[in-house]
C-alpha cells in the first residue's frame, strides 16, 4: 500500500511549493472586509465565469447557481475575514460540480506560506471513517497510524474543514473525499495553527491504547529541501513473470518532458512484449491528469482501433484564455505550426482555437486516430484507479470503459465517461485577491454531447483498510492476481 499512497504525500508537499503563481497576490488571511467589497467580488466572480467559461450549467442550473450565490451573499452581511471568504469561495464554486473550476490550490497556499506557514510531512487516507497515516516522509508515524488529535484539536474535525476546499466533478463523491485526503498536510495551517513541535494523539498500528507524539512543521525552505529527496517513481513498470502480470505504472500525465515519457512507454511494452507477458494493467491512481496527448497515447499501445481523444472540444475565447495561450502557446509557435505543420490535425486545432476573437464560442472535432505503436499489448487489460484519478486520468477510464478493454479494479475516479475540463484560467478576485481557476473548454469523449454526472465506476471494487495499509498490502495488484488465476 505505500507505494500507491506515496504519490498523494508528493501531491501535497507539491501543492505547497508550487505555489509561485500567486505568491505576489495581495490576498491578507486576518484582513475584514466589508459586505460590500465581498458582494463586489461575489459577482466580478460570476461575471468572470460567465465570461470564460463554455458551458457552467453541464452538472447544474441557473437555479441552482442563483442559489449558490445568494447564499454566499447572505454570508457575507456582516463582512467577514479574508480567509473565511477564502473558504465561502470554494464552497460556492462547487456548485459548478466542474473539478477545473475551483479555488486555486497553489494559490490559497502561496498566500499562507508567504506568511511563514508550515505544511506537514505525513500523507492521510480516509478509511474505515477514520484518518488514517499513509506514508510519512520522516518516518515518525507508521503506516496504518490513526490520528486523533492534532494539539489538542479533533482530526477528523480538522479533515472536514479541510474538506471545504475539496473538489468533484459531477457526482464523484469519492473523489472528493480523496481530494480532501491530499489536501490534509498542507491546508491543516488553514484551520489551526501548525507549530514547529506539534503534539499528536495516535494509535499506532496493533495497539488500542492512544499515545502521544511529538512532530514537527516545516515551512518553505525545509520544504524545498525535503522535496529534493524525493524520488515519487511517477514511472515504473513492474513485471510478475511467474502470474504473467505487468502494471504499468503512469502517476501523471504531466511529469517530465515528452521524450522520457515516450520512451518509458515504449521500453515498458517492448519489454512485455519480449517477455511474453500475458496480462497488463494500467496503474493510474493517484494521477491527477495532465496532458491529453499523454493520456491519448497510452491507450494506444492497448491495441485500441481509433483512438482519438479528445472527440471533440469546445472553447471559448476570453481576455483571459488568450493571456493564457499567449503564455503557454505563443503566437511565434503558431506561425511554426500553421507553416510547417498542416497536416497535422491537432496542431492545426489547437491553432485555431488560440486564435479565435475575444466572444467565441466553438466546437472542433477530431478525426485522425493515433497511430498504434509498434509494440503494443494485444491480451487483456486491466486498470487500477482510485478518487484521485482525475481530468485525463477520468478521461482515459471513461474511454477504457466505453470501448469495454477490460476490468476497472478499484474506486469511482473523479470523473464521469462523458469527458471533463480543462485548460484552466488563472483569476484573482480584485478586493480580496482570493485565487481561483476558471476552465476555459470542455474535453468530449463522443459525441452525444450527453453528460451524465455519474463517475466511471469500478468493476471491481478495492477499498483500502487501516490494516491493508500497515501491512503495505497493494490491494490492487492482489485482487488483479486472483483474477488472473480465474481467467
Amino acid at each position: 500500500m505505500k507505494s500507491t499512497q506515496y504519490l498523494i504525500h508528493t501531491v501535497a508537499l507539491m501543492i505547497f511549493m508550487g505555489a509561485t503563481l500567486f505568491s505576489r497576490a495581495q490576498f491578507k488571511a486576518d484582513s475584514l472586509y466589508s459586505a460590500d467589497l465581498l458582494k463586489e467580488d461575489l459577482a466580478q466572480l460570476r461575471q468572470a465565469i460567465t465570461e470564460i467559461h463554455p458551458d457552467p450549467y453541464v452538472y447544474s442550473t441557473i437555479e441552482d447557481v442563483d442559489a449558490a450565490w445568494e447564499n454566499a451573499e447572505q454570508a457575507v452581511l456582516e463582512g467577514m475575514t479574508g480567509a473565511d471568504f477564502q473558504k465561502l469561495v470554494a464552497r460556492t464554486l462547487r456548485v459548478f460540480r466542474d473539478s477545473h473550476t475551483s479555488l486555486s490550490f497553489s494559490g490559497a497556499v502561496g498566500a499562507y506560506r508567504a506568511n511563514n506557514g508550515l505544511a506537514l510531512n505525513f500523507a492521510v487516507w480516509s478509511a474505515d471513517k477514520e484518518i488514517v497515516v499513509s506514508h510519512d516522509r520522516l518516518d515518525i508515524l507508521p503506516e496504518g497510524t490513526v490520528l486523533e488529535r492534532f494539539n489538542g484539536v479533533s482530526v477528523k474535525k480538522l479533515h472536514n474543514d479541510v474538506s471545504a476546499y475539496s473538489i468533484y466533478e459531477g457526482n464523484s463523491i469519492t473523489g472528493f473525499k480523496r481530494i480532501s485526503d491530499a489536501l490534509f498536510p498542507s491546508f491543516i495551517g488553514l484551520e489551526t495553527e501548525v507549530k514547529e513541535d506539534n503534539i499528536l494523539i495516535v494509535r499506532l498500528p496493533g495497539e488500542a491504547r492512544s499515545q502521544e507524539i511529538h512532530y514537527p512543521g516545516y515551512n518553505a525552505k525545509q520544504q524545498k529541501k525535503l522535496l529534493k529527496s524525493i524520488d515519487p517513481e511517477i514511472y515504473k513498470l513492474t513485471v510478475l513473470e511467474e502470474e504473467s502480470i505487468a502494471v504499468v505504472k503512469i502517476g501523471s500525465f504531466a511529469y517530465g518532458s515528452q521524450g522520457k515519457y515516450d520512451r518509458f512507454l515504449k521500453k515498458s511494452f517492448k519489454t512485455i512484449e519480449k517477455a511474453g507477458i500475458e496480462h497488463v494493467a494500467i496503474d493510474l491512481r493517484n494521477n491527477t491528469g495532465g496532458n491529453s496527448g499523454r493520456m491519448e497515447r497510452l491507450l494506444s499501445y492497448l491495441n485500441v482501433e481509433d483512438v482519438r481523444v479528445p472527440d471533440n472540444l469546445i472553447a471559448r475565447q476570453s481576455e483571459a484564455s488568450v493571456e493564457r495561450y499567449d503564455n503557454t502557446f505563443s503566437k511565434w509557435n503558431r506561425f511554426l505550426l500553421r507553416t510547417f505543420a498542416k497536416k497535422n490535425e491537432d496542431a492545426v486545432n489547437y491553432t485555431y482555437l488560440a486564435d479565435q476573437p475575444i466572444g467565441s464560442l466553438d466546437t472542433i472535432y477530431f478525426n485522425d486516430p493515433e497511430l498504434s505503436p509498434k509494440f503494443h499489448h494485444k491480451g487483456p487489460t486491466y486498470l487500477f484507479m482510485n478518487g484521485l484519478s482525475g481530468s485525463a486520468s477520468a478521461n482515459f477510464a471513461g474511454n477504457f470503459k466505453k470501448k469495454q478493454l477490460g476490468d476497472i479494479l478499484g474506486e469511482t475516479c473523479l470523473g464521469p465517461e462523458s469527458g471533463t475540463w480543462g485548460n484552466p484560467v488563472k483569476y484573482k478576485l480584485v478586493n480580496t485577491g482570493v485565487p481561483v481557476l476558471i476552465a476555459s473548454i470542455r474535453f468530449n469523449n463522443d459525441r452525444s454531447f450527453e453528460y451524465d454526472p455519474k463517475p466511471v465506476a469500478a468493476d471491481i471494487p478495492v477499498k483500502a483498510t487501516r490494516e491493508s495499509i500497515a501491512s503495505e498490502t497493494d490491494l490492487y495488484l492482489e485482487e488483479l492476481k486472483i483474477l488472473v488465476k480465474t481467467r
